[in-house]
């Protein structure tokens, strides 16, 4: 079960040609803190902003979209024509787009991009699949998506268990600031009432589209 949830956070091979490991030697006092450390490639001793913004636009449909949404349409490409796939592909981008764009305006600041770039991390580092496309929940009025950044999901199958993962996006010049504030967020997010609209989210919006039966028995076991 463990190797069918990474592999819903395959697609990301792309990212090491921008995406370099920074190695280091810092280790926690909690066993419970892993830190990994990543920067973007340099060429002639400038970042390669430009192509990794391009990478980005091409991530925004699995980011922005739920997982069913985006099945659903694939679907539909096994009886349609070449030139109507293209078609159909484009105005998936194009959605995802304006979702992207809507949230930025109804938040009015450019945390989007961090939290996509953080998704990316999530997903290609941890192999762990987003569960609920906040993206979405961000442009309904009727839906506030307070607390965290995103809402990622592991499994092992030695324990049988499923583990959440809640993202925060932090975007500084100091990396010291963005941890503190990192940080801050998380423990503010682990209060109750916050932490129980994040249930609430997981709950409602989890998305197992694709997922076998064995898995759906034992997600809602775990949270219906």
């Amino acid at each position: 079960m463990s190797t069918f949830v990474a592999s819903l956070a395959e697609g990301h091979n792309d990212l090491s040609a921008r995406i370099r490991i920074l190695t280091h030697s810092v280790k926690s006092t909690d066993d419970r803190v892993k830190l990994h450390g990543h920067f973007l490639a340099f060429r002639e001793g400038q970042p390669t902003v430009a192509e990794f913004v391009e990478i980005l636009s091409c991530k925004l449909v699995s980011f922005c979209l739920h997982r069913k949404y985006i099945n659903k349409i694939q679907s539909s490409w096994q009886t349609l024509p070449p030139g109507k796939i293209q078609e159909s592909a484009t105005r998936l981008h194009h959605r995802a787009l304006e979702l992207f764009k809507r949230a930025n305006k109804n938040t009015n600041r450019n945390g989007e991009f961090g939290e996509l770039i953080a998704y990316l991390l999530i997903e290609s580092v941890l192999k762990a699949p987003q569960f609920v496309a906040k993206m979405s929940l961000k442009t309904n009025s009727q839906m506030p998506a307070h607390g965290s950044d995103g809402i990622h999901l592991g499994y092992s199958d030695q324990t049988g268990k499923l583990s959440l993962y809640w993202e925060e996006s932090k975007c500084y010049s100091s990396v010291y600031s963005a941890i503190d504030k990192a940080a801050e967020s998380i423990a503010e997010n682990l209060e109750h009432d916050k932490l129980a609209h994040e249930i609430f989210l997981v709950e409602q919006y989890f998305d197992l589209a694709g997922f076998p039966d064995e898995f759906r028995e034992v997600s809602c076991t775990r949270f219906c």
